[in-house]
């Protein structure tokens, strides 16, 4: 079973590094972690990014503002980056995609909720 971990959400700092710390706490080794973000600071978001570049199965995107595109400017382009992340996941025959809005708190999935999760 493959399993990624898609945390999406505005460049604020202290959130969205606090969703990554907490996948690569408690994600499995061959677990993807794709973070996606989608305004904000480019230079928080290129420190960020190199702050994670040793990590494995690790791979972050900053979504630009589609011009235009009038619900973008309600979501900060958010959609596009489900979107991008969903297209990402069937590319890699994801199983399973573990959403989280960088300013959400993570859920953990004990074993039993992935069961039954299997069994719907």
């Amino acid at each position: 079973m493959r399993v990624a971990h898609g945390v999406v959400g505005y460049m604020q700092p202290e959130y969205i590094r606090n969703a990554i710390d907490s996948v690569l706490h408690n994600r499995l080794a061959d677990e993807f972690l794709f973070v996606l973000v989608t305004r904000g600071s480019k230079k928080h978001f290129s420190a960020l990014r190199e702050s994670y570049d040793k990590e494995d199965n690790f791979n972050a995107s900053y979504i630009e503002h589609v011009p235009g595109v009038e619900s973008s400017l309600k979501t900060g382009s958010l959609y596009q980056a489900y979107n991008i992340l969903m297209s990402e996941c069937v590319r890699l025959k994801v199983d399973h995609l573990n959403l989280i809005q960088s300013d959400f708190q993570l859920i953990y999935w004990n074993q039993e909720i992935i069961d039954r999760q299997l069994n719907i």
